[in-house]
């Protein structure tokens, strides 16, 4: 797979619409809770608990800590089903981690723990036939990546074959950068499902989206799960 910077497709990033921040895939966090949890799940599920919450591959979620808040980075531990712990290095003043189901990760049940609180979550086989994009990222906030290095995103509930992506300056309306380029040579497998990675090398600094060139949703400021950065070199 590789980015046609000779394909500059102007017209589709003047359909791209943007909304305000708000309603995202992301709970946040809240440190003035009365006591320490851990919150799994989107901004706008507010009956979500942190328990029994269910997720498959290529959906994007957020993990928050609440009731903490502190003035050194805090870490979390994620322990899958099989294979070792990861760790994870939080802002102590904004606890939150962007979360998503990579392709061929193991299904069952996540721990997620702190020295303050735990929760978990379950990973289960894909039943949502909706297409989903969102670039691999589980930090505390949006996708960077230096110039010239490599990015990677995750696909889902496409057909089988070829399939054709955007890469589109997503801050285009305010710097009158209008354009999208072309992401050639994507293959998507039996399983209707992969994870991707292509070079930025060549594109300028500045805020992108990742598009399929066919879901008319709005694209989130700061929340979109398929929004990334590229920073200088």
């Amino acid at each position: 797979m590789w980015l046609d910077l000779g394909s500059r497709n102007e017209e589709l990033v003047k359909l791209l619409g943007f909304s305000s921040p708000g309603g995202g895939p992301y709970c946040r966090a809240l440190p003035n809770a009365a006591s320490p949890s851990i919150r799994i799940g989107a901004a706008n599920a507010g009956a979500e608990s942190a328990q029994g919450t269910t997720w498959e591959v290529g959906q994007v979620f957020g993990i928050c800590l609440n009731g903490v808040q502190s003035s050194n980075p805090l870490t979390l531990t994620i322990q899958p089903p099989s294979g070792e712990a990861m760790r994870f290095t939080l802002p102590g003043a904004r606890p939150v981690l962007r979360w998503i189901v990579g392709p061929g990760e193991p299904r069952g049940l996540y721990r997620v723990t702190s020295a303050e609180a735990s929760a978990s979550f379950e990973v289960i086989k894909p039943t949502d036939t909706k297409t989903s994009i969102a670039m691999f990222n589980r930090t505390p906030s949006t996708y960077q990546v230096s110039e010239g290095q490599g990015a990677s995103f995750v696909a889902a509930g496409y057909k089988p074959g070829p399939l054709t992506m955007y890469v589109c300056r997503a801050d285009a309306p305010m710097l009158g950068v209008e354009v999208c380029f072309t992401l050639r040579n994507i293959i998507v497998g039996a399983n209707r499902s992969g994870r991707w990675n292509f070079s930025t090398k060549g594109l300028d600094a500045g805020t992108y989206v990742l598009h399929d060139g066919i879901d008319p949703e709005f694209i989130k400021a700061e929340e979109d799960p398929r929004l990334f950065v590229v920073t200088g070199p």
